[in-house]
């Protein structure tokens, strides 16, 4: 078969019979030698000046490209043609096919020389439709000089010789053509040139430019509200992110000022105040600041000492503020404007109101983006202090269409918002990952790489996360959501922390002109956290999410080290030998609890080193080292330079980390203890093997575990895994026979408990329970208990009673 381009089928042009039905038998009939391209449009203009053509656009139905035989153009005409003094046509249609062949021709051979390849290009007709004798066939498309004519047209009789047809045609002009074999490499070249694979997607460059002349400017919307700002001396402007209230701001102070009068511009935001300043830095009568510099001048003016403290600007910027406007303070300025208006506070709001009664006050608001520790005001106390109702803006076309339609995750309008850019899907980026802090410093390059500068990106975090240095470029801008608020920038990175409110994202996204990139912890958002937006990237991206969120846990992570098992195949617990860490681990079990109770015997045990770790577990280990009734030590997973692979690093305070496998190189394996761990398998495995004393007198945490393996309970249940982590190690042990107690009743149709008879009865199952005073097993039932309410799976009945809650009660 001959490959075909386009290679799905034929395109789509005004021959909706003829040309298919070629493509199908060129694409049958030919062989793989052949590479054939269908519908070449060609555009010349030094064919419009050599014919004297009026459209210098047309085709080639199908080029033929072969190594050996050279290049062949086919005319495709369908239906039944004839022939008269105007050459061919269709009933009382006159059509040129050989002079529009020829035109195609000269044009794809005069392109491809100026581009450095020079081919000479055969031509042939195809008429499916027709049937054409030689001897009444014009001299255009019959050569009578050869000794066997050479018939240049297939008809409705070459259907089924379609390759030795072609094969004759190339071979006859290879040689009138005294044309050279071209390589396969010509060939492809050919193809590229005539249909390129690119995308001409513009640049983010180039898109960023685009966004500013289109939408950073003034629209009929805002230029009708700076005029009702000019004419009204209350003016209230509402609006959601991107509406261009800032915009408004700037633009009316300037012409207020040009025509005279001094202006008054208060922000709550330093950065955002340096920007008014610099936007108006011609304009001499106006003056930017923040309410707390505002403040600071006025603690000056009254000749007043202020420490300039948080604790100062809450308890005594307001009363300097007040003292400092009845002298006269902001006296000479005729128009207050207040952006960010709903972070100005209460008390802020009544000494404006006082001392600017028969002055222009205008006021840019959004209550969405106001955080609690703000102390904001509503848009109706606004309203109500200026005795104006706001103007909302619509439009919100400063940042993109997507991000626009991603703030109503985060905070439904309370009006239509509309944006007319288009829906572009690279314009926001959420990516979920395992690592953010890498996956930020992969974005930030990338971004570079594409030719932004690094004033064209800003990173945006939560207040409380740093970014080391290292991770962003210089250049690159790092500031907290709350300080960028008002601003913007074409390219907004957002690295999102999981207690991250609805609030700050909604400010966050919205602060991107051009593109928002967000990047989100996976094993967080499968945890539910990052509010409104986890919550719907977790049901929209389940598989993905979960996938990568195991990526980033300790076990996915060091699945690929060689370990040698010691416990045999059961369904109890696996513990092997590290060769990389030269120490036992105890990974993650089918049951968490039967960990957690293990940890607790090897913790009061005399054990060589063993290492464990939570399911959800990430960079945290615990070491278990050899002496009896020591605590576990709490060690970081990190590679190793020395050794080369991810080990345990004891983390110092004062000193760097120090990797705990080097450290223990020539720790060997201890057969004594694999022995002991055998045994215990083999009790769990052999129960009916062992007396009742024997079983009875185990250490009580490997009681626990056979208990609890015997209740046939569904420890996988994330309830209950919950209430074993919130537990006590000895606590743990009690769980254990609590659950084992109530799967008991609970087989016999029994849902309620007295709590002290389940310490009672449980206290007699094992003599290592001894250690513990009847009170003190008291105490960890009830704590058991506690746990089991707490996670939904008992209920508080009567006093010392608890009912368990079938519909959360889960039994294999």
């Amino acid at each position: 078969m001959a490959i075909m381009h386009p290679p799905h089928g034929p395109k789509y042009n005004d021959s909706h019979v003829a040309e298919p039905i070629i493509y199908r038998l060129l694409k049958e009939q030919l062989d793989n030698d052949f590479q054939i391209i269908h519908s070449i449009p060609w555009l010349s203009s030094f064919i419009h000046e050599l014919h004297n053509n009026k459209s210098p656009v047309g085709e080639i139905d199908f080029l033929i490209l072969h190594p050996d035989l050279g290049v062949l153009a086919l005319e495709v005409k369908g239906g039944i043609l004839g022939h008269n003094s105007s050459g061919f046509y269709y009933s009382n249609t006159s059509i040129d096919p050989v002079a529009q062949l020829n035109r195609g021709i000269f044009a794809i051979q005069e392109w491809l020389r100026n581009n450095g390849v020079r081919i000479q290009i055969g031509r042939a007709y195809f008429f499916p439709g027709s049937e054409m004798n030689t001897l009444e066939l014009p001299p255009s498309v019959v050569d009578n000089y050869h000794p066997s004519p050479i018939k240049l047209i297939l008809d409705i009789n070459d259907l089924d010789r379609v390759n030795e047809k072609i094969c004759s045609i190339m071979s006859y002009f290879k040689k009138n053509l005294q044309s050279t074999p071209i390589n396969k490499s010509t060939i492809e070249t050919i193809i590229g040139m005539l249909i390129p694979t690119a995308s001409y997607a513009p640049c983010w460059h180039s898109r960023i430019n685009s966004d500013n002349k289109l939408w950073l400017r003034l629209t009929p919307e805002q230029q009708e509200c700076i005029e009702w700002a000019l004419k009204n001396d209350r003016f209230i402007i509402s609006g959601w992110p991107g509406t261009g209230k800032t915009v408004i701001a700037v633009e009316t102070a300037r012409r207020l000022s040009t025509a005279g009068k001094s202006v008054l511009c208060i922000t709550f935001n330093s950065l955002l105040a340096q920007k008014l300043s610099k936007e108006l830095v011609q304009h001499t009568n106006t003056q930017a600041t923040t309410i707390y510099s505002l403040c600071s001048k006025a603690s000056s003016y009254n000749g007043e000492k202020a420490d300039f403290t948080s604790e100062w600007f809450e308890k005594q910027a307001a009363t300097s503020l007040k003292k400092a406007c009845k002298q006269g303070f902001i006296s000479e300025y005729s128009t207050l404007i207040i952006d960010e208006g709903q972070v100005i506070r209460k008390e802020f709001w009544e000494i404006f109101i006082e001392h600017f009664s028969t002055k222009k006050i205008i006021v840019m608001c959004d209550a969405a983006q106001a955080f609690p520790y703000e102390k904001p005001v509503s848009l109706i106390e606004i309203e109500s202090y200026l005795q104006q109702q706001a103007f909302f803006l619509t439009e919100s076309l400063r940042m993109p269409k997507r991000v626009c339609e991603r703030l109503k995750t985060f905070q439904q309008p309370t009006h239509s918002i509309t944006n007319s850019r288009q829906s572009d899907e690279d314009t926001l980026t959420e990516i979920i990952t395992g690592n953010q802090k890498n996956t930020l410093r992969q974005i930030i390059d990338q971004i570079l790489s594409q030719g932004l500068l690094p004033q064209h990106v800003i990173v945006l975090t939560p207040s409380n996360m740093a970014v080391h240095q290292s991770i962003v470029p210089q250049g690159v801008k790092v500031e907290s959501i709350g300080r960028f608020r008002g601003l913007e920038s074409p390219v907004v990175v957002i690295l999102a922390a999981t207690d991250m409110s609805n609030t700050e994202f909604f400010c966050a996204y919205s602060r991107a002109t051009s593109r928002c990139i967000v990047i989100l912890d996976a094993h967080d958002v499968k945890k539910g956290k990052y509010e409104n937006l986890g919550k719907i990237l977790y049901l929209e991206k389940k598989d993905q999410i979960e996938s990568e969120a195991s990526k980033s846990l300790i076990q996915t992570l060091i699945e690929s080290q060689p370990a040698s098992e010691v416990t045999p195949q059961n369904d109890i617990f696996f513990m092997a030998w590290s060769e990389i860490w030269h120490a036992y681990i105890l990974p993650v079990q089918t049951c968490e609890p039967t960990r957690l109770l293990l940890e607790a015997f090897f913790i009061h045990s005399n054990t060589p080193n063993i290492y464990t770790w939570a399911p959800d577990s990430r960079n945290t280990i615990i070491l278990i080292g050899a002496e009896k009734n020591t605590h576990p030590q709490h060690l970081e997973l990190k590679h190793c330079d020395t050794c080369s692979e991810l080990t345990p690093h004891t983390i110092g305070v004062l000193t760097s980390s120090t990797c705990n496998a080097c450290m223990n190189v020539d720790n060997e394996r201890n057969s004594d203890f694999e022995h002991q761990i055998i045994e215990t398998i083999n009790i769990f495995i052999m129960r009916e093997k062992y007396p009742a004393e024997v079983i009875k007198s185990l250490p009580s945490q490997i009681y626990a575990i056979g208990a609890l393996h015997k209740s046939r309970y569904e420890t996988t249940q994330n309830e209950l895994v919950t209430a074993f982590t919130q537990l006590s190690l000895e606590g743990r042990v009690a769980m254990a026979l609590v659950i084992r107690e109530l799967t008991i009743g609970y087989r016999n149709n029994r849902i309620e408990f007295k709590v002290g008879e389940v310490s009672k009865k449980t206290y007699e199952w094992n003599k290592e329970l001894e250690v513990f005073s009847r009170p003190q097993w008291q105490g960890f039932i009830n704590d058991a208990f506690v746990k089991l309410e707490n996670n939904g799976i008992v209920n508080k009945g009567a006093k010392g009673i608890r009912t368990i809650r079938s519909e959360n009660f889960k039994t294999r």
